[in-house]
């Protein structure tokens, strides 16, 4: 009997963007990559990981990334994106 396995490709290795989050279909592509902005307090090195782990999944999985570099994402404030929100949030 064979058994089908899937296939699963992490985003991201250690702290930061995507530890240890698996990308398992195209739509989990497509979320990594709308949600890269949100991660605050990783470096630059981080980011270029996660993004060519990001890449390497939607190459496999099918998905066209216009982007080419991390660089080529919608980017706002690290800083204030999260921090408003939590601010702005009643509760």
């Amino acid at each position: 009997m064979q058994t089908k396995r899937k296939t699963m490709i992490v985003a991201g290795a250690g702290k930061g963007i995507g530890a240890g989050v698996a990308i398992t279909d195209a739509e989990h592509v497509r979320n990594a990559v709308a949600r890269f902005d949100q991660v605050i307090d990783v470096s630059d090195a981080d980011r270029a990981l996660a993004f060519a782990n990001i890449e390497k999944a939607a190459n496999y999985y099918g998905v066209n990334l216009a982007e080419t570099s991390w660089h080529d994402l919608p980017q706002k404030s690290r800083r204030e994106a999260p921090s408003k929100g939590a601010v702005t949030r009643k509760r």
